[in-house]
């Protein structure tokens, strides 16, 4: 049991406060306590208080400040120590094993010098790590509030809505919410304490202590009981150092390895047996080299710490801190790598990578309580709950029985026409060219399995690999595959709903080897090529080409078309792509005539699967899977699909069975997104026979329905129907859109206000401009895009201020808004203007009508579209046909007539294109570059008939560009009148990176230096000048390196009274990483254009495509190679290497 108090004291900096403090404390004896307002100076003498960890402020500052926690019990260690301000204390406590992660909160009273302190001061990143937050928040309750000068700000949302909002987000709720937790005076919610789901988990208790004489807040006290819970260790399953993997030494050593296998070609072992050893052999050489690694650095950072010590020169000294910092950096690199955890501070990543991190992390993430599901008793020791979980998957993925005769009845309405042909060639030899795409394809960053060997590694060594992996393939196809290959590891996300005790509630993640991976590719690629053809128009799910949308679409035009009668149900299958009988799987691939090597593999694939659950990082016994797909296998979804279209047919292709008359010669009765399926009934009568199709199907398969999570919609309350109603008021959502009784319904509006709050959260996330906008437009407006496509924005203003909100901190833009849409190349921001954003859509969603409408298999809301008249279209048909005129001048609209329009291009387009001709229509140059008088000062200080953001975008350092690219577009944060912190001159943005005298000299000496030893030109002093000649990579990152290394030297002055001296060595440690960021882009294309070359039948093609990657590996040679650094060359890149590249 832990028992922790919080409470505001309201001084205790004087002997008599102090005193009358501690015989609070000892009253109600806690185990920790957290005091706020303690008004204590930071270097006050406090030592008649053990065991204490403070924070205050300097002087007469220290009034209306200090947070302190105070450690009373021995068994508690107290570690991970930070504070901020004086206001904010952030610490880790640990009782039995466990962490507990505590942030103790002082807000500012006054709103003047609140607005914007806790977005400032608390990162979004705290929160998500913290499992208690806890103080006094000074939160006003009012959207109204008052300033020190009479005058108000009126905003939306009040603080108080605001805090909540970012609390929820990352899963963080408060205790007792409508009680007297808050302490309340006048307008204000002052006292608050904030839990994560894994305190909630926890046996616990609260209570409130009124306020005592010595202050006027409320004491709250929890107890935790926290049990004799066995200690988190490391996963014990190794995982490869994807950083380690890169470096040109590891590459070395391993293609030696595989050379050396190749060369002793497997004397007696076959080729599997031969792949298990070699993979052994790989893991054993990564382990020496990272153990060698750590044991170098460790020895390097010793001898640095005594040079450190023993010298008193102040620039050594400096020089020393530098290479240490390096060091630790990399360091925490890999212990990041190592931890899975995902940094993305001050990054600008990939917009998938991006939007996977963003989403709110797993609240159970760590579990210290779980519900038995045999007993229901709650089960806290590590080993029980592991038991629990392997016993919980056991059963779940145990074989249940199947109706085959019922199945064979729902299979003999489904006879898709198959060309034989391709049915034949799905069981030809595998090619190297399919293995090649196959890894390009296989995602990076993902958790490896059993083996430890991530996808980087395939990508790496992919030109020695392919042969033995075509070769191990191909014995694949033709055998039985090994257990080793197709074990895996289960782990589980808590879905977000529910209750979090129960293990039905988290979904299921197998974690697989990569090379099972790449072979489930290959096969998933062959039956990809018919599925097309075999499943029908209503299921849109996982099939090339089709669009969830196209789901809604027909939806709503169903029930735009429907009547009383008509019944709509939402069916929800239990844990669906589990609980598929393998059986029934070879049944359907049999009826469908799949050649019998691919249904046999198949089969291997799935059967004779070795299981073990993973649980806070330890590992269940192993049980076999008896059926399901493994939710993570590339192949799972498609296997998913054909099993689920029975169902469809059997529905569809009953006459008896009516449906929703979408026009004289179209019916709709079904409707299907992997397992979210939907059936459309005339009358009651029509919905049991869909619902009798369905038991059937779940008879047939061994799927479940769950009866209590089906949802009916009719527009006739008085039909009584099997499964729930919802009212006239009620929604239900389906593929993330909503409907009511009168269809889908727009949600637009709602977003916008969830996003006004979520850019509070993230606006602090990324530091960099560039970062914020790719959060802004892959993460929080994706979620609005999503619903573009059918709905409309009613408040554009209102957005346009959350996206100011969100880049600049504020609801005043930086650059003006025309500016902030224009390309980057021309100093734009690219942001979208949502009003043509959404047009664009929508006119994309009817170029795809005009392109398919005359497919046999098209979508069923374009068969109704295509007889609908223009004074009698339906509500989505309507909207998609005039924002498609748009992309037609005005004086070409009106001749515009719906029947006989064609498409506006002749191939496909994308989004980008339709989006950026419809700008050009409305806003005429819209796209062109118009300097500010600023910008013109600049293009004449750097000779340059434009300014250079194109160059300024080729720099990798991700602050270095952030920093070029801010200072061309002149939206760098000003502070007006400030003088400079080191040389006491006016600072501008000019003198913090070219005129500061006191760094100066120093900066043009390695400027000189680093250019020289590059054999890089030397463009003259250190000035605004250089700006102008960003010419190569090389040059470009150089001067990013500078400008990020003056940026941080300046702060570290301004805001820390820390003064860091820019060393030679800082500069090229940072060029180095932008290098290798390079190559290993470069390396990625080249691998792909020599796959292509791979594939070339035509002599000319394939003379073009050796040019291009010959063309691509002397132009990195020529811009980064020198003798300062090159690049070590993989031996397959050698022959593509002209006599002028300068490759080690």
């Amino acid at each position: 049991m832990i028992k922790i108090m919080t409470w505001n004291c309201q001084g205790c900096s004087t002997i008599k406060s102090m005193n009358q403090t501690k015989n609070t404390i000892n009253l109600i004896k806690p185990d920790i306590s957290i005091l706020t307002e303690t008004n204590l100076k930071k270097d006050q003498n406090l030592a008649q208080i053990k065991n204490h960890y403070s924070t205050g402020g300097k002087g007469k500052e220290a009034r209306g400040k200090g947070v302190m926690a105070i450690n009373h019990l021995e068994q508690i260690e107290i570690k991970n120590l930070e504070e901020k301000e004086g206001r904010i204390l952030k610490f880790t406590a640990i009782l039995n094993n466990m962490e507990i992660n505590i942030i103790c909160i002082y807000a500012p009273a006054s709103y003047d010098r609140r607005k914007g302190w806790f977005s400032n001061n608390i990162s979004l990143e705290d929160l998500e790590q913290a499992d208690i937050v806890t103080g006094d928040f000074n939160i006003n309750k009012y959207a109204k509030i008052k300033f020190k000068d009479g005058s108000s700000d009126k905003r939306k949302f009040t603080e108080n809505e605001t805090i909540e909002f970012l609390m929820m987000e990352v899963g963080l709720t408060e205790i007792l919410p409508n009680s007297t937790t808050k302490t309340t005076f006048k307008d204000k919610l002052i006292d608050r304490t904030f839990l994560s789901t894994k305190m909630h988990q926890l046996n616990h208790s609260y209570k409130i202590i009124d306020k005592i004489n010595k202050s006027d807040h409320n004491i709250v006290v929890m107890d935790f009981k926290i049990p004799n819970f066995t200690k988190i260790y490391k996963s014990p399953l190794w995982k490869m150092n994807s950083i380690i993997i890169k470096e040109d030494k590891t590459i070395k050593k391993i293609e030696k390895i595989i050379d050396h296998y190749q060369e002793t070609k497997r004397k007696n072992l076959n080729i599997t047996e031969y792949w298990i050893k070699f993979k052994k052999k790989i893991k054993k050489q990564c382990i020496t080299t990272e153990k060698k690694r750590i044991l170098e650095r460790k020895k390097t950072l010793s001898n640095l710490a005594n040079e450190h010590t023993k010298t008193k020169n102040k620039y050594e000294k400096e020089t020393i801190s530098n290479e240490i910092t390096i060091l630790q950096e990399e360091e925490r690199i890999d212990r990041m790598i190592k931890s899975s955890i995902n940094y993305i501070n001050n990054k600008e990543i990939a917009s998938n990578l991006l939007t996977s991190i963003l989403k709110k992390r797993d609240s159970g993430s760590q579990i210290h309580r779980i519900k038995n599901p045999s007993n229901g008793e709650i089960e806290t020791e590590q080993k029980e709950i592991t038991d629990c979980f392997r016993k919980y998957y056991e059963t779940l993925f145990k074989e249940k029985e199947c109706d085959q005769e019922t199945h064979t009845e729902l299979l003999s309405t489904w006879n898709p026409p198959i060309d034989k042909k391709k049915l034949t060639e799905m069981e030809d030899r595998i090619e190297e060219y399919e293995v090649k795409l196959a890894i390009e394809k296989i995602a990076e960053g993902k958790s490896p399995g059993e083996d430890g060997i991530t996808s980087s590694f395939y990508k790496i060594h992919q030109h020695k690999l392919i042969p033995i992996l075509t070769e191990l393939f191909n014995f694949f196809l033709n055998n039985e595959i090994p257990t080793e290959f197709k074990n895996g590891i289960l782990t589980s996300i808590y879905k977000g709903k529910g209750d979090v005790l129960e293990i039905s509630n988290r979904r299921p993640i197998t974690l697989l080897n990569v090379d099972y991976k790449i072979y489930s590719k290959i096969i998933n690629n062959r039956i990809l090529k018919i599925l097309p053809n075999i499943i029908s128009k209503y299921q849109n799910g996982f099939i090339p080409g089709r669009l969830l949308h196209n789901n809604i679409i027909a939806l709503d035009l169903a029930m735009e078309k429907s009547d009383r009668n008509t019944i709509i149900t939402f069916y929800d299958f239990e844990k669906a792509f589990d609980s598929i009988s393998h059986k029934a799987l070879i049944r359907t691939l049999n009826h469908l005539k799949f050649p019998r090597k691919i249904t046999n593999t198949i089969l291997s694939m799935l059967t004779n699967t070795n299981i073990r659950v993973m649980v806070n990082g330890q590992l269940s016994e192993s049980f076999r899977a008896g059926r399901g797909t493994k939710q993570g296998d590339p192949i799972s979804p498609t296997l998913f699909a054909i099993v689920c279209e029975c169902l469809s047919t059997s529905i569809r292709k009953d006459n008896t069975i009516i449906g929703i008359k979408l026009n004289q010669n179209n019916s709709m009765k079904i409707g299907q997104y992997a397992d979210d399926t939907v059936t459309l009934a005339s009358n009651i009568d029509d919905a049991d026979k869909m619902d009798m199709k369905v038991i059937k199907f779940c008879q047939a398969t061994a799927a479940k329905i769950n009866d209590n999570k089906c949802v009916c919609i009719t527009k006739n309350p008085k039909i009584k129907t099997k499964y729930k109603t919802i009212g006239a008021k009620e929604e239900e959502r389906y593929l993330g859109f909503f409907f009511n009784r009168k269809g889908v319904i727009s949600k637009v509006d709602d977003t916008v206000n969830k996003l006004e709050n979520l850019t509070k959260c993230y606006s602090s996330v990324s530091s960099t401009l560039k970062g914020r906008i790719t959060i802004l437009k892959s993460y929080l407006l994706s979620q609005l895009t999503f619903q573009l496509y059918i709905n409309e924005i009613n408040d554009i203003k209102k957005l346009e201020n959350v996206n100011a909100n969100m880049l600049f901190k504020g609801d005043r833009w930086a650059i003006s808004k025309e500016r902030s849409r224009r390309d980057y190349e021309i100093g734009g921001l690219e942001l979208w203007n949502m009003a043509t954003r959404s047009n664009a859509q929508k006119a994309w969603i009817y170029e795809q009508y005009l392109r398919e409408k005359d497919d046999q298999n098209c979508p069923p809301h374009m068969e109704v579209w295509k007889s609908e008249k223009e004074n009698s279209l339906s509500r989505i048909h309507i909207k998609c046909w005039k924002a498609w005129k748009l992309l037609h001048h005005p004086r070409e609209r009106i001749t515009l007539k719906l029947n006989q329009v064609k498409p506006k291009y002749e191939n496909k387009q994308k989004l980008k294109v339709i989006y950026r001709n419809m700008m050009d229509i409305k806003y005429k140059g819209w796209n062109k570059h118009q300097p500010t008088t600023g910008q013109k000062l600049i293009q004449k200080n750097i000779n340059h008939p434009i300014l250079p953001f194109r160059e300024a975008r080729s720099i990798t350092t991700i602050k270095g560009r952030d920093l070029a690219w801010r200072y061309l577009l002149k939206a760098l944060p000003k502070h007006h009148g400030e003088n400079c912190h080191s040389c006491k001159e006016e600072e501008s943005s000019m003198h913090i990176f070219f005129e500061c005298k006191s760094i100066k000299q120093n900066i043009d000496s390695i400027y000189q230096k680093v250019c020289k030893d590059s054999n890089n030109t030397y463009h003259g002093p250190w000035s605004e000048k250089v700006l102008g000649k960003l010419l190569t990579p090389f040059s470009s990152n150089l001067i990013g390196a500078i400008m990020e290394s003056i940026w941080y030297r300046r702060n570290q002055i301004k805001f820390n009274d820390n003064t860091t001296i820019i060393t030679e060595n800082q500069i090229i440690h940072k060029i180095k990483k932008a290098r290798d960021a390079e190559w290993d882009r470069t390396r990625k294309i080249v691998e792909k254009q020599l796959r292509q070359e791979l594939r070339c039948t035509d002599n000319r093609e394939s003379i073009n495509r050796t040019a291009s990657i010959k063309r691509r590996l002397e132009k990195f040679s020529h811009n980064w190679n020198s003798k300062l650094m090159t690049i070590n060359i993989p031996e397959h890149f050698i022959p593509y290497c002209s006599y002028n590249t300068n490759y080690s």
